[in-house]
């Protein structure tokens, strides 16, 4: 007898071959000459509802009933028959169920893949093609920049700072376009506009001035400085966190 590639395609050939070895050996017990069928065309239909299933329960990652594998193929049989688009309705029609009825087994039948199985293009299995968790590093680079980002808020004037906020969603918030930017605080958007661009230039004054060398004598007493912008920084956190 021979059996088609298509019909089983998630099984591994020895699974294929254990499969086969038993069902041939139940066929041979229970096969009853009297009934006037040849053994082959018995042993023939023994094996193929072996192989069915077989598929049904060991080629899904989650365990799905056999009669959801059943109708599952016969729905792939009738996508492949018609090129073109086909109705829920007509889909339902076909396999002499209702529209329901269908949407549960679509539901039911979706493909689920195993995070061991190897990529034939790459070799690589295919859950370390997912990001895992980040790690200590990356965390401590992301706070370091929300760290300066704040720092820079800190140095702009109460407006320049919602402006910037509502403009590119930080903390938390969606960005705004300027005339919706204009709209939350009760102003013209060309006034949006030119705080915008105001406090962008600070931003970056600050942050240039920021990368200079520290430990020139001369800004050695600077400290106190230093100290009122760590406070503003917290305030500027504080008040976005809430």
């Amino acid at each position: 007898m021979r059996l088609r590639a298509s019909t089983v395609t998630a099984l591994s050939s020895m699974d294929l071959i254990q499969e086969g070895a038993i069902a041939l050996h139940l066929a041979a017990e229970r096969y009853d000459p009297q009934r006037g069928v040849r053994f082959f065309t018995y042993a023939d239909w023994s094996l193929r509802a072996a192989f069915e299933r077989a598929e049904a329960s060991q080629a899904t990652t989650i365990a799905i009933p056999r009669y959801v594998y059943v109708q599952k193929r016969r729905l792939k049989a009738i996508l492949g028959q018609h090129c073109g688009p086909q109705t829920s309705q007509d889909l339902a029609t076909s396999l002499g169920i209702s529209e329901r009825q269908l949407a549960k087994l679509l539901r039911r039948a979706k493909d689920c893949q195993s995070m061991n199985r190897v990529l034939v293009s790459s070799g690589v299995a295919l859950g370390e093609m997912i990001p895992g968790a980040q790690s200590c590093e990356d965390i401590l680079r992301r706070l370091d920049a929300e760290a300066s980002l704040v720092g820079l808020l800190g140095t702009l004037k109460p407006q320049e700072e919602e402006v910037i906020v509502h403009r590119y969603g930080l903390f938390g918030r969606r960005r705004k376009s300027t005339p919706a930017v204009a709209a939350v605080m009760g102003v013209s958007r060309q006034y949006v506009g030119r705080v915008h661009r105001s406090a962008l230039e600070k931003m970056r004054a600050s942050f240039e001035a920021d990368q200079q060398p520290r430990f020139h004598p001369k800004t050695m007493g600077t400290n106190a400085g230093s100290a009122g912008g760590g406070t503003a920084s917290t305030a500027v956190a504080s008040r976005h966190h809430r």
